[in-house]
């Protein structure tokens, strides 16, 4: 019974990582190829922090990380929410694929309305106290199938397709993103968007 539950743990393990792999490609071919399209409706910045603690809280409590969700205005964006919550769920899940057991992470939104009171400028930001990323590495991080070799474990395996996606998908929204980080130090992650 042991050795089957372990097969069937294996199959399930492999069978999630083929989707997840099929499903980056199909996205990142879709942006790459400018087919993509928003479909944005209005997203409450409370069901926005409800979701991302129901997607990664579990997820840190795997490894005993400890996740701080800073508090931002509360206003509601016009946003595509599926693609929205993609962006943050592949930069989050990286930081905890990356910080070990006992680390921290803490997402931040710093948001304000525009001078015309338009806009939601937002500022966010995901910092971690993980492994971190090298000189080397960071600059070429956003090319596709790219992953950085330090000594990764099997729950860090990956399509090297996140961070291509997510910088395509911040662009099509019309952001930035920006990432520093220092090897055995951590990850910070910016994302700048200008919402309706």
């Amino acid at each position: 019974p042991t050795a089957m539950k372990t097969y069937v743990n294996n199959i399930q393990t492999t069978g999630q990582f083929l989707l997840g792999l099929v499903s980056d490609c199909l996205d990142f071919e879709k942006l790459t190829a400018h087919k993509m399209a928003l479909h944005n409706v209005p997203y409450p910045y409370e069901e926005f922090r409800n979701s991302i603690m129901l997607m990664i809280s579990p997820l840190c409590r795997q490894k005993n990380i400890t996740f701080t969700f800073s508090e931002a205005a509360p206003y509601t964006v016009s946003i595509d929410k599926v693609r929205f919550e993609q962006i943050f769920f592949n930069v989050l899940s990286n930081a905890v694929k990356y910080t070990p057991e006992g680390g921290k992470i803490n997402f931040e939104a710093n948001s304000h309305l525009s001078d015309d009171r338009k806009l939601v400028v937002c500022d966010f930001y995901v910092r971690d106290n993980g492994i971190g990323m090298s000189e080397q590495f960071q600059k070429k991080l956003f090319e596709p199938f790219e992953q950085e070799n330090i000594a990764r474990k099997a729950d860090q395996q990956g399509t090297g397709l996140g961070l291509s996606i997510v910088k395509e998908l911040v662009a099509l929204m019309g952001g930035t993103i920006e990432i520093k980080s220092k090897l055995g130090k951590g990850t910070t992650v910016k994302i700048h968007l200008d919402m309706e």
